[in-house]
């Protein structure tokens, strides 16, 4: 399953689309071993940003060792700011180094993208 969080922007073919944090934390709760790949906007409106998502999945890791990342995290914001925030964020997983690494995704202009190893 693949996961693309975004509000504005349909999701890719083979995609399921997710339109805030709330529906992309259920569904990564739903299906925890079952994500291969999440994909990240930034923007998503009212006092929301794919930031969350990350903070959430970071927590979980920290609380009961729940793997929920998913084995590819990648980021399709187009706000240069938010991308590099949610890079670090990334970056500074206790799983990045370790069962995280960085990597850069061709294919969309933009997009950077994370393997879970």
């Amino acid at each position: 399953m693949n996961i693309w969080l975004d509000d504005l922007r349909e999701a890719p073919e083979n995609w399921i689309r997710t339109h805030d944090v709330e529906e992309t934390i259920g569904l990564l709760k739903d299906n925890k071993s079952h994500v291969e790949a999440i994909s990240l906007d930034h923007d998503l409106g009212e006092d929301q940003d794919g930031v969350d998502v990350l903070k959430w999945l970071e927590q979980q890791h920290k609380q009961d060792d729940a793997v929920y990342w998913p084995k590819w995290v990648m980021i399709h914001s187009s706000n240069a700011v938010g991308r590099e925030n949610m890079r670090r964020i990334i970056e500074s997983s206790s799983l990045y180094g370790n069962r995280i690494t960085g990597i850069v995704q061709g294919g969309w202009s933009g997009i950077e993208g994370y393997e879970r190893i």
